[in-house]
């Protein structure tokens, strides 16, 4: 009876087993060009000339011949319905993904031009999916940086992002433990804490 079940179990461990194998064999979609020059710091603008996508296995265009200039220094909002391509050009512009036609200039280089590593150092990007970690405020802000912070870096970002007065009142500070899962102590924050908080880090 245990080799039936055993085997039963090994059926639908299978099914975990081909997606890890799919995903240690995954390439990307996006190449970079060996060749590629890394970029000077940002100086003119970017635009985009005609670009259209289309999502794999998707019969239309999200985008379509899409053209407009963003200038340095200028503030800029995407505003459309759920579905218009807002990400996508967000995407696009991170090179997560190449445009299935026209191009994305970058001080008048097309931006597959670029090293990709080089090219995307150049942004910071609060998407809507970012997670915080049941860890400590301060073990959040250091897990995307290879050197330690220091506090008065912390405390820096903390108040541009609009958190530090709330940070500074708990009792144990920036070793505040977030969430409750591991510490009936911890700190639960609200979904616009959680964007400021994603922001400063």
């Amino acid at each position: 009876m245990d080799i039936f079940l055993n085997l039963s179990g090994f059926a639908d461990d299978s099914l975990y087993i081909e997606n890890l194998i799919d995903f240690l064999h995954y390439e990307t979609g996006v190449n970079e060009d060996r060749q590629g020059v890394p970029p000077a710091s940002f100086s003119s603008d970017i635009r985009f000339c005609d670009v259209s996508y289309r999502y794999p296995n998707s019969g239309s265009m999200v985008l379509r011949n899409i053209n407009f200039t963003i200038s340095k220094g200028e503030k800029v909002a995407l505003v459309g319905r759920n579905g218009s391509g807002k990400s996508t050009l967000l995407y696009l512009l991170m090179r997560l993904y190449d445009p299935a036609a026209g191009a994305i200039y970058m001080d008048g280089m097309d931006i597959r031009k670029y090293t990709l590593k080089d090219y995307r150092n150049m942004f910071v990007v609060l998407f809507q999916d970012f997670k915080l970690y049941a860890f400590s405020i301060r073990d959040n802000m250091q897990m995307v940086n290879a050197d330690p912070l220091r506090e008065s870096e912390v405390s820096e970002v903390l108040s541009l992002s609009g958190l530090h007065e709330k940070i500074s009142d708990l009792p144990l500070g920036l070793d505040t433990q977030l969430t409750k899962e591991f510490d009936e102590d911890g700190v639960i924050f609200s979904g616009g804490e959680m964007q400021k908080f994603g922001i400063a880090r």
